[in-house]
C-alpha cells in the first residue's frame, strides 16, 4: 500500500471513511500518525478531535480514505453519529488496562446491533500496547473471542515499537479489504436486480406482442 499526494484524487477514486474508536489513552492519534508519516509520536492533546484525508493504492486500485481520529467521552449519542460517518470502524484497546477492553467491547457491540440495513461497513479490533506483556490484563484469548461475536477482524500490536508501522499499516489494510468485499457483493446484488428487472420488463413486452401478433393473424386466415 503505498501513499500519494492528497492533490491528486480524481473524482472516479473510490473514497472510504475510517473511524478510530477508543478510550483516551488507547493510541488512536499514535496509530494515525504512524499510518500517515511512519513515525511514533506518545504525546498528544487528548481533547482533540480531527479528520485527515489520505491517499492510498490497494491492489492497484486507488482510494481515498477520510480518517477521523476521535476524542472525549464516548456516548450513545457519539457512537451513533460515528456510526452514520463511517464504512470502516477501527476499535483499539490497551491490553494493559481492561476498562479500555471493556469500552472496546461496548463500542463494537453497539455498533454491531445499530448496523444499517443495505449500508455495508466492516470493523478491526485491535489490542494496542502488546509490549508491555508484564502489565498485561487482557488475554489475546479475550480479543479473538470478541472479535468472532463481532465477525471482525483482530490483531494485537505496538504502535512504538519499530515494526509498528507495518502493524498499523496491516490493520489497515486488512480492514480495507474486508469491506471492499462486502462493499462489492452488495453492488452486484443491486445490479442483478436492476438487470433481471429489465429482463422480466422485456418478457412481458414480447409476450404480449406475440399475442397481439398471433391475433392479428387469426383475424387475417379468418377474412
Amino acid at each position: 500500500m503505498r501513499s500519494r499526494k492528497v492533490n491528486q484524487v480524481h473524482s472516479d477514486i473510490k473514497s472510504i471513511r475510517i473511524v478510530l474508536l477508543g478510550l483516551e489513552g488507547v493510541g488512536k492519534s499514535a496509530f494515525l500518525v504512524r499510518f500517515l508519516t511512519r513515525r511514533f509520536i506518545g504525546e498528544y492533546d487528548q481533547t482533540l478531535e480531527s479528520s485527515y484525508k489520505h491517499i492510498v493504492e490497494l491492489d492497484g486500485v486507488a482510494v481515498c480514505l477520510d480518517i477521523l481520529d476521535t476524542a472525549g467521552e464516548i456516548t450513545n449519542c457519539k457512537l451513533q453519529q460515528c456510526k452514520i460517518q463511517g464504512d470502516v470502524f477501527v476499535i483499539l484497546y490497551s491490553i494493559a488496562d481492561k476498562e479500555t477492553f471493556r469500552q472496546a467491547t461496548k463500542i463494537g457491540r453497539y455498533l454491531n446491533h445499530f448496523k444499517s440495513p443495505g449500508a455495508p461497513t466492516a470493523m478491526v479490533l485491535v489490542g494496542n500496547k502488546n509490549d508491555l506483556e508484564h502489565f498485561r490484563q487482557v488475554e489475546s484469548s479475550q480479543g479473538r473471542e470478541f472479535s468472532s461475536e463481532l465477525e471482525c477482524l483482530f490483531k494485537e500490536i505496538s504502535i512504538s515499537e519499530r515494526t509498528g508501522y507495518e502493524e498499523v499499516n496491516d490493520v489497515i489494510h486488512g480492514a480495507l479489504r474486508q469491506y471492499l468485499a462486502i462493499d462489492q457483493p452488495d453492488k452486484k446484488k443491486k445490479l442483478d436486480r436492476r438487470e433481471n428487472s429489465s429482463v422480466s420488463y422485456l418478457s412481458k413486452m414480447k409476450e404480449g406482442l406475440m399475442k397481439r401478433t398471433g391475433s392479428i393473424r387469426r383475424k387475417s386466415v379468418a377474412f
